[in-house]
């Protein structure tokens, strides 16, 4: 939810009679999460952890609801502003708005708070069927596409093992001791 300002303007009568409107109004966005896509590919249990690692399908944000009732007519100018450069105003500022709006419900930011309820939610419906079969407490890690790309795209150094790496730290304080 938020509030958006747009701006527009109209010209008529070749040129001569300008004018221009400012409004704000409220929006808000909805985001869902699609979970009839997932299936059993998209879910890891680890029964040492007691883990069930959920690869979700991507948050996914609704067209923007922006509320014309609510709406604030913060300035309109013009030396004459007919009937039609009056309407005209109204729609071009009604788009702009929702159209603000919707850029700002896929900002970054926006999404990774959309993703961040989406984790919670989608641990707590997973983690209830599994409570209910007498599992206890299990624990629900979500993850997202984007973190799935970069977890992906990791690389770790893999010229030594890890007894490789302990033996040599091992006897570099053996030496310096």
């Amino acid at each position: 939810t938020g509030t958006v300002q747009a701006t527009a303007s109209d010209t008529r009568a070749l040129g001569l009679l300008r004018s221009d409107q400012v409004v704000k109004m409220p929006y808000s966005v909805s985001y869902f999460v699609d979970v009839s896509r997932l299936d059993a590919d998209d879910l890891q249990w680890n029964g040492q952890t007691r883990t069930l690692i959920v690869d979700a399908p991507d948050v996914t944000a609704a067209p923007a609801n922006t509320d014309e009732g609510r709406r604030t007519l913060v300035e309109t100018k013009g030396l004459f502003v007919t009937r039609e450069a009056a309407e005209a105003l109204s729609k071009s500022t009604s788009a702009r708005a929702t159209a603000v709006a919707e850029r700002e419900a896929k900002s970054p930011e926006r999404m990774a708070q959309a993703r961040e309820l989406g984790r919670a939610a989608i641990a707590r419906l997973l983690a209830q069927p599994l409570a209910a079969a007498g599992m206890g407490e299990v624990r629900v890690v979500v993850t997202f596409p984007p973190e799935r790309m970069q977890r992906d795209g990791e690389r770790w150094d893999m010229s030594k093992s890890v007894d490789q790496v302990m033996r040599e730290r091992a006897a570099r304080e053996g030496t310096t001791n």
